[in-house]
């Protein structure tokens, strides 16, 4: 991981399955998928955590499986290896609540979350 004078992640160094790669935190959070997607819950602020999760606890998301639990996370689902932005009901996830891990309890949100994520 490389930060600037900020503590602002600028690079980080990860395999997506074909070979090593540096790339920027835009290009993590929108181009890989699978292996590096477990980084994403260690990079995005808490402010921006609590921001995504809000949203998925809003109306605005009008996720069928409404819950006053529903976390976003960048994830597989039940259907797809493909990371994508979803609200997962916390049953759904890892007991770290980082990870998809079964059911089908979330609903794919995935540009709408993006976009909140790359304004916070």
């Amino acid at each position: 991981v490389v930060a600037d004078d900020n503590a602002t992640i600028k690079h980080v160094h990860v395999s997506c399955g074909c070979s090593k790669a540096v790339l920027t935190v835009h290009a993590l959070l929108t181009g890989c998928s699978g292996a590096a997607a477990f980084l994403l819950a260690d990079m995005i602020t808490a402010s921006c955590a609590e921001l995504l999760d809000g949203w998925c606890r809003s109306f605005a998301a009008r996720c069928p499986h409404s819950t006053n639990e529903l976390l976003a996370r960048k994830d597989s689902s039940a259907t797809s290896s493909q990371a994508l932005w979803r609200c997962y009901a916390p049953h759904t996830l890892d007991d770290a609540r980082k990870h998809y891990a079964r059911g089908e309890e979330y609903c794919t949100r995935h540009q709408q979350l993006q976009h909140l994520l790359d304004t916070c």
